[in-house]
């Protein structure tokens, strides 16, 4: 078995493992959060929830603009005879 397949198996046991050994980290009942806290008494204000989906509508045209334009520059200079991996 090579080196590289070896240490992603390695890998992928550490995760299971860690699954298995604690199935629930996150959900555990002391978390920090008073009980008569509500959703609506943890929620922002009106007026922030109102900047988050403005600021995905201009960054996300940005990001996948700049995701295609790096894409097109790149293509064709690496083969699978380059790669490194």
């Amino acid at each position: 078995m090579n080196e590289a397949l070896f240490l992603s198996r390695l890998q992928f046991g550490w995760v299971i493992s860690f699954h298995i050994l604690f199935p629930a980290g996150g959900l555990r009942k002391s978390n920090g959060v008073p009980p008569s806290m509500t959703l609506w008494d943890a929620a922002s204000p009106v007026q922030s929830q109102g900047f988050v989906p403005v600021g995905a509508l201009i960054m996300l045209p940005a990001v996948l603009a700049y995701s295609g334009y790096s894409y097109h520059v790149f293509r064709g200079k690496v083969t699978a005879e380059t790669a490194y991996y």
